[in-house]
Order: structure tokens, then sequence, then C-alpha cells
């Protein structure tokens, strides 16, 4: 496969990360809402909206790896 194939594929690997964390945040906002009124909810929440970042940045960092390997 040649690197511009290769570029190619991790921009539509990209485009569904970006996808996915929209989704994320959307279910987040919505979560936030729903639990305003409940401490332990929101506390819950908190917690899982941190490790869903954690997971996007691991994600973020794998693409941008790919890129510069590829661009090189």
């Amino acid at each position: 496969m040649d690197n511009a194939k290769q570029i190619k594929l991790i921009a539509h690997e990209a485009v569904d990360v970006l996808e996915n964390v929209s989704n994320i945040a959307e279910e987040s906002a919505n979560r936030s809402k729903a639990s305003s009124g409940h401490a332990q909810l929101a506390s819950i929440n908190a917690f899982t909206d941190t490790h869903a970042i954690n997971n996007m940045s691991e994600i973020s960092s794998s693409i941008q790896a790919g890129y510069r390997c590829f661009s090189r």
C-alpha cells in the first residue's frame, strides 16, 4: 500500500474518531442535564467523562503518530 492510500485511511479514521468524540460530548451534556439534581449521579458522570477524555487523548496521539510516520 502506498503512502497516499495509508494517509487516506488515517484521515478516514480521524473522521470516525471525531464523530465518536462528538457523540460522547452530546451524551455527556445530556447526562449532565439529567443529573443536575443528584450529586451522586453527577460524581459518577464526572468519572465517566474523565475516562472518555483520556481515551480520546490516546486515540488522538495514535493518529498523530500515524501522520508523522507516513509524512516522512
